[in-house]
């Protein structure tokens, strides 16, 4: 029961770190390939 409740918070703070690294990125990117 408690590992299931854990395992569903890790998905959710995975997830939401995973779109932030990928928004991180499209802004470097962005930054780097603009003339």
């Amino acid at each position: 029961m408690i590992a299931s409740f854990m395992n569903r918070k890790t998905a959710i703070r995975f997830a939401q770190g995973l779109i932030l690294s990928l928004g991180v990125a499209l802004l470097v990117a962005l930054v780097v390939l603009s003339p």
